[in-house]
C-alpha cells in the first residue's frame, strides 16, 4: 500500500531492466564446447512473418590450408581479412536468397572463431592460414550477425530473402 504523497515503487522496473540486460549479456557467453540445439538458439535479428524462428543451417569447412571451388556457382562470396587485430570483410552487409550458399573465404594471421548467430548457431574455427573456406546456407528469412569472437566485434550483417 503507498501512503500519500510517496513515489511508487520502481523497484518492479528494475529487476526487469536487470533481467534483460543479463540475458543479453549471457547470449555469446555459451560455453564454444557445448551444442547448442535448435530450441536452445537465440533467434534471427530480425524475421519476416512468413518463416519459422527456428531454421535450419548447414554448413561445410574446408582444410584451412586448401583453396576449395564452391559446387554453386550462384554462392555468395564474403572476402574476410583478419590482420593485426583487425577485421576487413567485403562485402559488409550480405544479401542472400533462402538457401542459397554463403561462401566465407578467409585470410587470417591470427586463430579465431567467427560465430553466425543463426538456429542453430554455428561456429567456425579461423585458424593462422590464407585461403580458408567455410560454406554454409541459411533456410529462413532474416537477419543474421557473424562476429569474432576473439576481437568481440561485428564482421558481416547477413539478410536472407
Amino acid at each position: 500500500m503507498r501512503l500519500p504523497g510517496s513515489r511508487p515503487s520502481t523497484r518492479p522496473t528494475a529487476v526487469a531492466c536487470a533481467a534483460v540486460v543479463v540475458l543479453s549479456l549471457s547470449a555469446c557467453g555459451a560455453d564454444s564446447s557445448s551444442e547448442a540445439s535448435p530450441a536452445d538458439s537465440p533467434t534471427p535479428i530480425s524475421t519476416d512473418t512468413s518463416a519459422s524462428t527456428s531454421g535450419s543451417v548447414s554448413t561445410t569447412q574446408t582444410e584451412p590450408t586448401e583453396t576449395t571451388e564452391t559446387t554453386d556457382p550462384d554462392a555468395v562470396v564474403v572476402e574476410i581479412t583478419e590482420q593485426d587485430g583487425q577485421i576487413a570483410a567485403d562485402p559488409q552487409i550480405v544479401e542472400a536468397e533462402r538457401g542459397q550458399e554463403i561462401l566465407l573465404s578467409v585470410d587470417s594471421d591470427a586463430e579465431d572463431e567467427f560465430h553466425l548467430h543463426s538456429a542453430p548457431e554455428q561456429s567456425f574455427e579461423v585458424q593462422t592460414a590464407d585461403d580458408q573456406e567455410f560454406a554454409f546456407s541459411i533456410d529462413n528469412g532474416g537477419q543474421y550477425e557473424l562476429e569474432s569472437h576473439e576481437l568481440d566485434i561485428l564482421i558481416v550483417k547477413i539478410q536472407v530473402r
